[in-house]
């Protein structure tokens, strides 16, 4: 069933009534919220856990999908003046019922489990603006102290959309909720699914330590195997040799793990491994250094276009990212302050500890001009390398973008 959209099309000058226009919304509301106090002209009554609710059924059925189809529509429509609403809070519907009438609630004194149970009951009755006034509550209020409690909430609701919403906030914030309380609270499947995702970022010993501290917290409601799936899930190959033998002194982690790690730590693996972890920022510039010198002249000329131009000489020609980033777009220009027209060729590799490299893009025997949109198997990397070779080798590259595309 279709939903209506909520739209705000005002504008400051339409926040008082225009001459000749009289604007009485507030006692029309104040009205409507007087027949929810007192059931004055009231048609049905509602049985909730055996209280008894005088209601209108025009005014739910105007808030309501589903009053409005059980009042008005399909099939099932009934004209009994008694309607039974069953598997309902009581305290919980007074709430919804009350704001059917009024516009409003207060979440102040609410739970989360409670918030997280009205916004369910919002969809199940189909009162889309309040679903979506509790959604983007949820989504303002959610920080690093709560984050966990939220996406426990999330999935025990089903809410998909919302767990998908505190998975990346959990991703974006992995430092500072490691080291929340909150943390702790996890289930272990629940932390399993947050420690295997790539998008996860955050130094791989503190996750270790933060691991420890959850096992050693829940020890009484974990069982063996359990405890060896969680320690599992850190990636020990991606530690360096001196945090992978503070993980061995831990003595929670069997030996042969480490040395394993150790040997794989030893030698190369792709850089598009899973067992990387890094930032997953979608459709906005990733942040990068360089140790190029910006042109102020083509600056200046560029910045109508909004972007935030950087350039960078072949000889000093390497891009390094704040943290690992997942990117799988580069954007650069091909230009040449002497030769408008002139072809450039040049390759592109990426690496994650400016050792180890891998070519992405490979136009070193063809002749490019001008803007280049590149796209890349997506993976993550730290460290971004052009070079220009044949006519090239000395050429100017200007970089406009680095990103995680979803769109186009």
């Amino acid at each position: 069933m279709a939903r209506p959209e909520i739209t705000d099309d005002s504008s400051p000058e339409d926040s008082s009534p225009k001459e000749g226009q009289i604007d009485d919304t507030n006692v029309l509301i104040s009205d409507i919220g007087d027949l929810y106090q007192s059931g004055s002209y009231s048609d049905v009554v509602l049985e909730v856990q055996g209280e008894r609710l005088r209601a209108h059924r025009s005014i739910l059925a105007s808030r309501s999908n589903f009053f409005r189809i059980l009042f008005y529509g399909g099939g099932s429509k009934t004209s009994d003046s008694d309607v039974p609403i069953k598997d309902v809070s009581l305290t919980l519907f007074q709430r919804i019922f009350k704001y059917i009438y009024t516009g409003r609630i207060d979440l102040r004194d609410f739970k989360n489990e409670e918030i997280f149970e009205l916004h369910k009951l919002s969809d199940y009755f189909g009162i889309s603006h309040l679903k979506l006034s509790l959604k983007k509550y949820l989504q303002r209020t959610i920080n690093q102290y709560n984050a966990c409690t939220f996406i426990t909430l999330a999935r025990i609701y089903k809410n998909e959309e919302l767990e998908v919403e505190f998975l990346k906030f959990i991703d974006d914030n992995a430092e500072e909720v490691l080291d929340s309380n909150d943390f702790r609270t996890l289930s272990s499947e629940v932390l399993q699914e947050i420690l295997n995702r790539d998008s996860f970022y955050a130094n791989e010993l503190v996750i270790f330590r933060e691991v420890c501290r959850w096992v050693n917290e829940n020890q009484n409601k974990l069982n063996r195997d359990t405890k060896i799936e969680v320690l599992s899930a850190v990636r020990y190959p991606i530690m360096s040799v001196g945090e992978q033998s503070q993980a061995r002194e831990s003595q929670l982690v069997r030996s042969d793990i480490i040395s394993a790690a150790m040997q794989l730590r030893r030698n190369t693996w792709p850089q598009d491994k899973p067992q990387l972890r890094g930032r997953l920022i979608l459709d906005d510039r990733i942040r990068y250094e360089s140790h190029s010198s910006p042109l102020p002249d083509l600056n200046t000329i560029h910045q109508s276009r909004g972007f935030a131009v950087r350039y960078m000489e072949i000889g000093t020609n390497m891009i390094r990212l704040t943290k690992p980033s997942f990117v799988n777009f580069i954007n650069i220009t091909l230009w040449d302050p002497v030769e408008s027209k002139k072809p450039f060729s040049y390759y592109i590799e990426v690496s994650n500890d400016g050792q180890n490299w891998k070519r992405v893009i490979d136009h070193s025997n063809d002749n490019c001009q001008g803007d280049q949109e590149l796209w890349i198997h997506p993976q993550i990397v730290r460290y971004i390398h052009i070079a220009g070779t044949n006519r090239s080798a000395n050429a100017l590259f200007r970089i406009w973008r680095l990103l995680y595309k979803t769109k186009d």
